[in-house]
């Protein structure tokens, strides 16, 4: 509520506030929710290491979006040491759920052999179901959508057998 200001005024220090709370008796989205705060630095000082705490804390309890933002840290080195095979370990988990983002950036690390062997056809048969019609709606940006079927119009190309 106080993060985007429905119904109280907008106040990231509240929000951090009420995060914390929650966070600390182990609500997993409240501590996903923490670890978004301190890498942007929302109501916080901005921290990696702190984003990457709370983000391990709600992905060892399984939540989709934690897995996938502890996937990022890891493939971007930030908080942690970089790692690419730590990165497509927790975008598998995320993807497993159904993760759309995750299915993304694992069909990204086949496609760039990032932690996994290069292959054009892993990388189109773990993203594909982030562009299924469900997903879609759930792609918020125009450039991720465009970047995200040109890569599928693509990899149909390199893996689906020619036409007879």
């Amino acid at each position: 509520m106080y993060d985007k200001g429905k119904g109280v005024p907008q106040s990231d220090k509240e929000a951090v506030k009420w995060c914390r709370k929650a966070a600390e008796h182990g609500h997993a989205k409240a501590q996903s929710n923490l670890g978004i705060m301190y890498r942007k630095g929302l109501g916080v000082l901005q921290s990696d290491k702190e984003a990457v705490k709370w983000y391990q804390k709600a992905a060892d309890q399984g939540s989709a979006d934690a897995q996938c933002n502890l996937g990022i840290t890891y493939a971007d080195g930030r908080g942690l040491p970089q790692s690419d095979k730590e990165a497509v370990k927790w975008y598998q988990k995320a993807a497993e759920q159904g993760h759309a983002g995750a299915q993304y950036n694992l069909g990204y690390m086949y496609d760039k052999g990032r932690g996994v062997p290069q292959s054009d056809k892993e990388a189109f048969q773990v993203s594909r179901p982030a562009f299924s019609p469900r997903t879609r709606p759930c792609m918020r940006s125009k450039r991720l959508r465009s970047t995200m079927n040109r890569t599928l119009t693509s990899l149909d190309r390199v893996v689906s057998p020619p036409l007879q």
